[in-house]
């Protein structure tokens, strides 16, 4: 019985092991458990544990099944790095009924954070796209823009021009502030600043005042030759775009050359047009030259994606690729020496040879722009104001990889240096363009600071659940966000306001010289001592802008008398001098 029990013992045991899967953790008892609640991107081969999901950006379902959440991107199914798209609501995340793990993107965006757009849609504005309008109607916009900014280029050259002759035209001088204002609003509001809806729909709005809207271009459309929603063609764009933009102040000479000799022609008089060709030409730069500085600062600002640093501006291009890098180097390199710095550094030199010559008449029409509004000694103000926009665009292009709150910092202590200093020089020839460029200046370091809280800002549980990181944090309540909101906006008002008013002086000045009866009968209601009582006024003040200047230059002359040892004071003479500078001795003089 033993025997045969023994040989009945005998069979064949088969064991079938197999590895890990990915999303399934190894035991220290050699049993592989799906992850649950976490996840686990690695096929592990030894005992390990499951990574805790980052529940504030990603989506796990347990297993390898992880995926973003809205506002975020992955950029492959084994990356744990959860990125903040740079348009939130054009990342929809992992969404049934297809789970994809990478997110998706909203229509009409695709690629890199779903920044880049498909075929049919075009940028409107910093990483959203638009539906690209139709093709009839987008080149009847555009041809209606076009005729726009013609309109605001000629009436600036003809405001100019008249300027030359008149000095008391400084309606051109008016515009090139708010013109300075937009830019530098542009400039100031481009920074990553986390703003509210509010002040974000705010700044959205007054950066299409600032430049042309991309959207309504649709420049994009025009160039988009992909079949389907190809990313590697939209590189190709930027660089056309680029191409365009190096090229764009000879196509602009081009044009300023043209269209006055055809002025010429079809008038059939001998004018003179090289003055009103370089008077044009140098407005129609002054408005170009921020873009062409932006633009071609942008071909160097680069953002790390997944340890590949990307173009910021359109994240399908690799910086330092081999095209990238041709592109740079032979296009927006020259274009940012030649036309970023060049050109005002060009101007600054014909002004300080021209400057014994700023009163001639010829000088005037051709180099006016640059210099009528401001007190002689300050010719060169606006090439200042030029280097100005400069610094603060290569901040915010440059200075980025320092973090937004060294850019807003930088950018705010410069432009307070910038204040104090317009404070005491007071640049300009009246007092009401001092205190708009002032004004200007305020509103600019309001936005800045205004913007540091909003970047400090975090919700009050991550304050509470993050002690060691929070320290600087504030939290910004509803209520405060909206105050915060009412100083931006009530300072930008102010501005426009005041703005506003003069221009309104201006034009109602313009109107009384130009078409008295009109003005007679609209805004005096024929009431002639009125009229009569405001020319004398107007008269006594333009008198009195002249002789102010001239007062101001023989005090001046006196000074420098002073300096170089020429006039040696002492008791004596400082005594007669006293006696005729009292203010008694002076308001009887100024009666008789």
């Amino acid at each position: 019985m033993q025997d045969i029990g023994k040989g009945d013992l005998n069979f064949g045991l088969k064991i079938n092991l197999r590895d890990c899967e990915i999303g399934e953790y190894f035991t220290v008892v050699g049993k592989c458990i799906q992850c649950e609640q976490s996840f686990s991107l690695v096929k592990m081969i030894e005992p390990g544990s499951c990574d805790i999901c980052p529940t504030e950006k990603a989506i796990c379902n347990g297993g390898a099944k992880i995926g973003p959440l809205p506002g975020f991107w992955r950029s492959s199914n084994q990356s744990q790095n959860f990125m903040l798209c740079l348009l939130e609501q054009a990342c929809l995340g992992m969404i049934p009924p297809l789970n994809n793990p990478l997110g998706e993107c909203l229509l009409g965006y695709q690629g890199i954070l779903c920044a880049d757009c498909q075929r049919g849609y075009s940028r409107d504005g910093d990483y959203k796209c638009s539906l690209c309008p139709n093709r009839g109607l987008n080149i009847l916009r555009l041809i209606a823009l076009f005729i726009g900014a013609v309109t605001l280029v000629v009436f600036m050259i003809r405001q100019t021009l008249k300027g030359a002759k008149d000095m008391n035209n400084v309606t051109s001088i008016y515009l090139k502030i708010l013109l300075n204002h937009f830019q530098l609003l542009l400039m100031t509001t481009s920074f990553d600043f986390q703003w509210s809806q509010q002040i974000f729909s705010f700044f959205s709005t007054s950066k299409q005042l600032a430049t042309q809207s991309t959207q309504i271009l649709s420049f994009d459309c025009f160039l988009d030759t992909r079949e389907g929603n190809q990313s590697s063609q939209n590189s190709k764009m930027f660089y056309q775009k680029l191409i365009i933009i190096a090229l764009l102040p000879f196509l602009l000479a081009i044009a300023c050359t043209l269209i006055w000799y055809i002025y010429k022609q079809i008038m059939r008089n001998q004018v003179l047009i090289a003055s009103k060709i370089m008077s044009s030409l140098v407005i129609i730069l002054f408005l170009v030259h921020p873009s062409l500085v932006t633009f071609s600062f942008n071909a160097f600002k680069c953002k790390e994606i997944d340890e590949q640093e990307r173009v910021q501006v359109d994240l399908e291009i690799l910086c330092w690729s081999q095209e990238h890098t041709f592109y740079s180097c032979l296009v927006a390199l020259p274009c940012i020496i030649v036309w970023g710095l060049g050109i005002p550094f060009f101007a600054l030199s014909i002004l300080i040879k021209m400057r014994k010559k700023l009163e001639n008449f010829q000088i005037k029409q051709k180099y006016g722009f640059l210099y009528r509004g401001y007190r002689k000694q300050y010719y060169y103000w606006e090439i200042v104001i030029m280097y100005r926009k400069i610094f603060i665009i290569f901040t915010v292009v440059f200075i980025s990889n320092f973090g937004i709150i060294a850019q807003a910092l930088i950018v705010f202590l410069f432009l307070i240096v910038f204040l104090l200093i317009n404070l005491k020089k007071k640049p300009f020839n009246t007092i009401a363009l001092n205190d708009l460029e002032t004004l200007s200046l305020i509103t600019q370091i309001t936005t800045i600071y205004c913007g540091l809280f909003f970047i400090l800002n975090k919700p009050r549980e991550w304050i509470q659940q993050n002690p060691d990181f929070s320290r600087g944090s504030v939290y910004l309540s509803e209520s405060f966000q909206r105050l915060f909101f009412a100083f931006i906006l009530l300072s930008n008002l102010f501005f426009f306001i005041y703005w506003a008013l003069k221009m309104y002086q201006e034009g109602r000045a313009k109107l009384r010289n130009n078409l008295t009866k009109l003005y007679l009968a609209i805004c005096l209601c024929n009431n002639h001592s009125k009229l009569e009582k405001e020319f004398k006024v107007h008269k006594i003040d333009s008198q009195n802008k002249i002789y102010q200047q001239q007062l101001k230059d023989q005090f001046k002359l006196l000074n420098n008398l002073i300096i170089d040892g020429q006039y040696i004071l002492n008791k004596a003479n400082m005594e007669r001098l006293m006696i005729h500078l009292q203010k008694e001795q002076i308001l009887k003089l100024i009666k008789t």
